[in-house]
């Protein structure tokens, strides 16, 4: 392999390593505002649904409930205009976020759907319309900021504790991505949280390039050899030292492309 095509193979992987790295760092959250339609503002934690054209929000009912986001308090990235009615919703990132025990303790890695209480989150399962993964269990032992009584799904009274954890948010409409599952689950345990389908579709894109540049590498630098080899057996040597030093760089360039890949989906 001569100058030229490791000078190639160089910029490439430098160029894979930047673009992938800063899509990640400036992948920044941002709060919204929205008005919200009710008689009193929900309280912070509380999820939320879009109401009337996008335009407003209301409390996530369980029923009808496609989660949209969780009202936090004001921040520095904030889009949109406030009046006595706004309230700022977050949609990406973590958040600290009602929850419940209405459908049993909530342990780390929970999906989060919307429970029986209006605007509170349960445990909830892939199938359901979610909020987002939660971040910290919540239970009975936990830091229990009110009760209230609901009727479970088999009739019963029971009371359910509601607390604040922290919640990595991703709201879905059940597995909504165009990717296959194993993908997505297989994304999300490499990141250890949710990730949005445009962050592993990026992370795709750079572990085929990254595969690309490797293979191309590889054939390229066994013709090479093979070539050489053939006209000259007695520099047999110096050709496998060449080879050697080629695989070396290709595994570097791997390792560069699968750790970059993953720090995309884990930032």
């Amino acid at each position: 392999m001569n100058g030229m095509t490791f000078l190639r193979t160089s910029m490439l992987a430098l160029l894979l390593t930047f673009v992938g790295l800063s899509t990640a760092v400036f992948a920044v959250s941002v709060v919204e505002t929205f008005v919200y339609n009710g008689d009193s503002k929900p309280q912070v934690g509380s999820i939320v649904m879009l109401a009337n054209d996008d335009a407003e929000v209301v409390l996530a009912v369980q029923e009808q409930s496609k989660p949209f986001g969780v009202v936090v308090t004001g921040a520095s990235a904030v889009v949109g205009e406030e009046s006595e009615r706004t309230v700022f919703v977050q949609s990406d990132g973590t958040a600290q976020t009602l929850v419940s025990d209405a459908n049993g303790p909530i342990s780390i890695g929970d999906v989060i759907s919307v429970s029986p209480i209006t605007g509170v989150g349960q445990k909830g399962e892939v199938s359901d319309s979610t909020i987002g993964t939660a971040l910290e269990p919540f239970n009975q032992e936990s830091d229990v900021v009110a009760t209230k009584s609901i009727t479970s799904a088999d009739g019963e009274d029971v009371r359910a504790n509601i607390g604040l954890i922290s919640v990595q948010l991703l709201p879905r409409d059940g597995n909504s991505s165009f990717l296959p599952e194993f993908i997505t689950t297989t994304a999300e345990t490499l990141a250890g949280k949710p990730v949005n389908t445009s962050r592993i579709v990026i992370a795709l894109s750079v572990v085929a390039v990254t595969a690309a540049a490797c293979g191309g590498l590889l054939f390229g630098s066994v013709r090479s050899a093979i070539i050489a080899i053939g006209r000259n057996p007695l520099s047999r040597g110096a050709i496998y030292k060449g080879l050697f030093q080629a695989l070396v760089f290709m595994t570097l360039i791997f390792t560069v492309g699968m750790f970059t890949a993953v720090v995309i989906l884990r930032i």
